[in-house]
């Protein structure tokens, strides 16, 4: 829809520069997108104001409700020490609580989701299942 807008030029301008848009219809279009997104965000903060927050609620427990909870028996430390002595015979450094953690992902046949390059080593030479 063609409109006829009076508007300054300088600050079209500044606008298209900052923006890095090519065009001054760019220029504009993305302005307004980003003043409308920035006035609904504005309205979400203030009806999260208004709302009345139950201090009783346990909100993490909620969240992480959803997940297993795992609980290492006997057999998981007994083969998280073998995979650590194993570990170990193959000259890599694991602490124990990585071989526990590592036991328990094989055990329950669990994708272990980390950044720790250390498991990478345990899963070379075990059926430890990754996403780093």
């Amino acid at each position: 829809m063609a409109t006829n807008l009076a508007l300054d030029p300088a600050l079209i301008e500044r606008a298209r520069k900052l923006s890095g848009e090519k065009t001054k219809k760019a220029a504009v279009t993305k302005a307004l997108e980003e003043f409308i997104a920035r006035r609904e965000q504005k309205e979400l903060l203030e009806l999260f104001g208004s709302l009345d927050w139950d201090p009783d609620y346990d909100y993490k427990a909620e969240r992480f409700g959803a997940l297993p909870f795992l609980v290492p028996d006997r057999r998981d430390h007994v083969e998280a020490a073998d995979l650590h002595n194993q570990c170990r015979k193959q000259g890599l450094q694991v602490a124990t609580i990585d071989a526990l953690l590592a036991q328990l992902c094989i055990r329950h046949d669990l994708v272990m989701l980390t950044t720790d390059k250390d498991f990478a080593a345990i899963a070379e030479t075990h059926p430890l299942r990754l996403r780093i």
